[in-house]
């Protein structure tokens, strides 16, 4: 947890935010790298890269927006009513704000939970996985008698382009990593060293867990499940995590 701690000191750290342009955050962005990434160790570039790199912008003119954070799938409208300041609001009535830090017409770097991060900016007319998404995977229905168990990370299927040295970093944070579905509508989950509570329920058509914690909601696609295996995809990662339930 000390090393967790340091990273988010660590990528916030220096930051001096300066007047911008705000015509320059129409458009799509992607998410690029962690910032002063070169003050963290490996591991802690692993976590925070886990946490950001499949998260996605778009904000459009008329003030709507589409997103990918943490996994999940958002849209709503976003406004900029405070100095260098963009607050999201969902439709499902999460709320977000990026403190920005610096905002050109290709790269934004800003403020995030606690983390700084930088995009870049997309050519006009490409698409992002917000916009065309890439499904490559067939949801299954379970029951809640079926899933209310505690699972432990078995492993996961990453067709992610991240390096070597940050993938084999992740699997090293992964381990004793579980996710517990209680019959009570409770869950605990263990990742990255991080441990999280709230309520779960399925979603629609029974294909998916929505889990809801002070971090917010968090959807996990189930692409496959029996009696002692699970196997799920978070949001629209296209990341597959196998779980083997407690014996």
């Amino acid at each position: 947890m000390k090393s967790i701690i340091t990273a988010l000191l660590l990528s916030t750290s220096l930051i001096v935010s300066a007047q911008v342009n705000m015509d320059n955050l129409l458009g799509k962005w992607e998410y690029q790298e962690i910032y002063k990434k070169e003050k963290l160790d490996s591991s802690q570039v692993a976590m925070l890269t886990e946490l950001f790199s499949s998260m996605s912008l778009q904000f459009d003119q008329d003030g709507l927006f589409r997103a990918i954070i943490m996994g999940n799938s958002e849209e709503g409208r976003w406004v900029s009513e405070k100095k260098n300041t963009i607050t999201l609001t969902s439709n499902n009535g999460n709320i977000h704000e990026l403190y920005i830090v610096e905002l050109t017409d290709d790269q934004f770097t800003f403020k995030f939970r606690e983390n700084t991060l930088v995009m870049n900016k997309l050519p006009e007319g490409e698409s992002m996985l917000i916009v065309d998404p890439l499904v490559t995977f067939t949801p299954v229905a379970a029951t809640k008698e079926q899933i209310a168990k505690k699972w432990h990370l078995e492993s996961r299927e990453s067709f992610s382009d991240k390096s070597e040295e940050i993938k084999e970093a992740a699997e090293a944070l992964m381990e004793g990593a579980y996710l517990e579905l209680k019959k009570n509508g409770k869950f605990e989950i263990f990742i990255l060293g991080v441990k999280e509570k709230g309520k779960w329920e399925l979603g629609e058509n029974e294909t998916s867990i929505i889990t809801t914690s002070a971090e917010g909601k968090k959807v996990w696609n189930i692409v496959g499940i029996t009696d002692s295996e699970i196997v799920l995809v978070k949001g629209n990662s296209q990341e597959k995590w196998f779980f083997l339930a407690e014996e």
